[in-house]
């Protein structure tokens, strides 16, 4: 499902350490807004967000993807609305590989 918001979202794969990185860029139409219309947009992003999530399957994909952008949208919307993030700037998310050890003791052995 894609949803229109304040900003993109790319997933990286990083081939030599095996991690992969996700890539936040804001719009520019978001960012030539003045801070509180920046902040009403990003709140009803927040709801739209959440609306959405009321409509997948909790085990799918889509919903874990989604649940991911909704919750970083909210713990950066205070920083949003401060003005403290730039927004001209690509924010970047590491992700660290799953270490193969936590992945064979998680692993569901029926």
């Amino acid at each position: 499902m894609l949803i229109d918001g304040p900003f993109t979202v790319k997933l990286i794969e990083n081939t030599g350490n095996l991690g992969r990185e996700i890539h936040i860029n804001f719009v520019k139409d978001f960012c030539s807004l003045d801070v509180k219309k920046q902040a009403k947009v990003f709140a009803d992003y927040i709801t739209l967000l959440h609306q959405q999530l009321k409509t997948l399957a909790q085990d799918s994909q889509e919903f874990q993807g989604m649940m991911y952008i909704a919750q970083f949208s909210e713990s950066i919307y205070p920083h949003i609305v401060g003005e403290e993030l730039p927004l001209e700037e690509t924010l970047i998310i590491e992700m660290e590989p799953e270490n193969p050890l936590t992945t064979l003791i998680n692993q569901d052995w029926h």
